[in-house]
């Protein structure tokens, strides 16, 4: 997949020309298709994830396996509660899948 740095970084037009080179030079340019997970529930994650285009939804499973939907991220958003749960435990509760054909910047955490 090609995509323009500019139009890359439309949604984030307000990161500084250094951090977007930063950004570029340690993420991986990810696309999802509709259901595909970015997170599961119960794996170890490394990295989060800039939403370039698409749609994501976040939510958990409940205590009797009921999916509880928490939000969406859209273009311009990251999983921001991924980067909480990596950075503080390692393992994730969260769940997110591509509800649209999505495209992601993923940026490792450590």
């Amino acid at each position: 997949m090609s995509i323009k740095k500019e139009d890359l970084f439309k949604p984030f037009s307000d990161f500084e020309p250094d951090l977007q080179e930063a950004l570029l030079k340690k993420g991986q340019l990810m696309t999802f298709e509709p259901g595909d997970p970015l997170i599961e529930g119960g794996g170890t994650y490394h990295s989060t994830v800039l939403i370039i285009d698409g749609l994501v939804k976040m939510f958990r499973k409940g205590e009797s396996d009921q999916e509880i939907f928490m939000y969406y991220l859209q273009p311009g958003e990251a999983a921001y509660l991924s980067v909480i749960e990596s950075d503080a435990i390692n393992t994730s509760e969260l769940m997110a899948v591509a509800e649209k054909r999505t495209t992601v910047l993923s940026i490792p955490i450590k």
